[in-house]
């Protein structure tokens, strides 16, 4: 959690900071709401923040929630449902924190930075979840932008992390691992919506 601690105060030093390379025509400081019913990666509907410097740095926090329904999901509770068993559910939950530089345009177009993301997953049979689980995920990321007149947003983002799993709860075979359990993972999304 310290690495998520430390982004959020890279993000509050960011924003509190003068800013030398904006000079006097630029736009003041703004806010962009995104609302993305579809990040496209792992399904899920997302709810994000964005603080839109003129010095072409972003801070934005994020909330989403959803229901993981993939290729390698679908094709495991097929095998499950012709054996006889019920489908497999994983639903989550998560938030995170993502700091931002745009190369070109304050807030469009190529831009690099690093996110922190906390996901907490709940998986187990249709009828009832059974095995609960946290992650997180801290890393550099390299991402594109393209916003379009009316607002409409797509963006695709990539990076290797650092994550960990932790509170594992409910599963009894699991619960005697030791945890936190981390390793090198990857960071990255792929999001439409719409930006107000």
């Amino acid at each position: 959690m310290g690495a998520v601690m430390g982004a959020a105060g890279l993000g509050v030093w960011m924003l509190a900071s003068p800013a030398a390379a904006a000079d006097s025509s630029d736009p003041p400081t703004r806010f962009a709401v995104t609302v993305a019913p579809l990040k496209l990666l792992q399904p899920r509907a997302a709810l994000e923040l964005d603080v839109i410097r003129p010095d072409r740095f972003h801070v934005a926090g994020s909330l989403s929630v959803g229901r993981q329904n993939g290729v390698g999901m679908r094709l495991n509770n097929l095998g499950r449902s012709r054996a006889g068993f019920a489908p497999l559910v994983v639903r989550t939950f998560g938030g995170g924190i993502s700091v931002e530089r745009f190369v070109r345009a304050p807030d469009r177009g190529v831009y690099a930075g690093g996110m922190a993301l906390v996901d907490r997953y709940r998986l187990g049979e249709s009828t009832a979840p059974d095995l609960g689980y946290s992650s997180v995920r801290v890393g550099p990321t390299v991402g594109w932008k393209g916003i379009g007149d009316r607002g409409l947003t797509l963006s695709i983002d990539a990076g290797p992390a650092y994550g960990g799993v932790f509170a594992l709860v409910g599963y009894p075979p699991l619960e005697a691992e030791t945890l936190p359990r981390s390793s090198f993972t990857l960071l990255g999304s792929l999001q439409v919506g719409q930006s107000f």
